[in-house]
């Protein structure tokens, strides 16, 4: 199973943590930032009323939205290395594996790196950065949102 293309219905770019969760479940961004900002308990909102952007996204904060959409998670044990040399001992792995490097989240799978764009793991600009932690994922088949699911629950009609 390869990565799914990211549905980004925001209008504007998401950061790491969405965007690799995203990859691996084919999830669209919005609904993936609304489970991120529920598990925080905040209503991540400006002056304005505006949603916030999520940004820094914890590891347990990826794995728990990872566990919600049905993804069954493995943790693999990196070893020191770099994100070029992980890319390249996980290729025959054949599922996608999420890897928490110094200050980022990616994806890698086959020796590539997923991120917004499809890159060579040895050509990244992160290639030479140090491997933390690391998982495999299995994600189910199809997605369990899509773009054209509301991303809210219906109201229910008032009663008269």
């Amino acid at each position: 199973m390869s990565p799914f293309e990211i549905a980004d219905d925001l209008g504007r770019g998401a950061y790491c943590g969405p965007t690799a969760i995203a990859r691996l479940t084919g999830v669209p961004i919005s609904r993936i930032e609304e489970m991120i900002r529920h598990g925080r308990r905040g209503g991540y909102r400006d002056a304005n009323g505006k949603r916030i952007p999520i940004r820094g996204t914890h590891h347990w904060e990826t794995l728990r939205v990872l566990d919600q959409l049905g993804c069954k998670v493995r943790p693999l044990k990196p070893g020191r290395c770099t994100l070029q040399a992980f890319a390249a001992d996980t290729e025959h792995l054949g599922v996608p594996c999420l890897v928490l490097v110094t200050g980022h989240i990616t994806t890698t799978f086959n020796g590539m790196q997923y991120e917004k764009i499809v890159v060579l793991a040895a050509d990244s600009r992160r290639a030479r950065a140090r491997v933390s932690n690391a998982w495999k994922v299995q994600a189910p088949a199809t997605p369990r949102y899509t773009v054209a699911a509301p991303a809210e629950p219906a109201s229910e009609p008032v009663a008269p």
